[in-house]
């Protein structure tokens, strides 16, 4: 009611707000199958809107199947806002896996020697092994014998690094040592 204003005309300037789009992150366990992570979020949306008014910002990337960190990028534009972008992750975790049937034939060592065994992972895979230790070399400790040490190896397309060693103990490791076959020849 002070100023009265007359002709012209008034010319306004809206910028554009801030945002920052987060690409979605997601930390999963191997499970021999493809796995991914999609999606952002926002920050910075004025007067309650979502990112659903963000629609012409998408995702890309963040699918792997293996063990590792795959990157999952967001981009994009708006017409209302100035857009800043983080990146996202997949992770993907090493699973356990289970051991049974461990055996050996006595060879007076806690090494791997003749060692026999089952390492199966995820949907079906079993691992070979490269290298083993016990706790005890002989066969009167059966009952408490067990692994102290595992080597995992791949098994053809089935890859060691996708999975890990459950803590080896006696309640999931254990393993019998045979008795040795020898012949006693007496002397003549």
């Amino acid at each position: 009611t002070n100023y009265t204003l007359s002709g012209g005309v008034v010319s306004v300037s809206i910028n554009k707000a801030s945002a920052t789009i987060t690409a979605n992150s997601s930390t999963l366990t191997y499970n021999g199958l493809t796995q991914s992570v999609s999606g952002f979020t926002a920050t910075g949306l004025v007067n309650g809107e979502t990112s659903s008014v963000l629609t012409g910002v998408t995702t890309s990337g963040g699918v792997g199947m293996n063990v590792g960190s795959y990157t999952l990028t967001a981009s994009g534009t708006d017409s209302n806002y100035s857009l800043t972008f983080v990146n996202g992750a997949l992770t993907i975790n090493p699973a356990t896996v289970t051991l049974t049937g461990i055996t050996k034939t006595y060879d007076g060592t806690t090494a791997k020697g003749n060692t026999t065994m089952t390492i199966t992972g995820v949907n079906g895979e079993t691992l070979n092994f490269s290298g083993a230790t016990y706790n005890n070399k002989n066969v009167s400790a059966n009952g408490s014998n067990y692994l102290t040490a595992l080597t995992l190896a791949d098994n053809g397309s089935y890859l060691a690094s996708n999975y890990q060693l459950p803590t080896l103990s006696l309640s999931n490791a254990a393993a019998t040592i045979n008795k040795a076959n020898a012949t006693v020849t007496a002397n003549s």
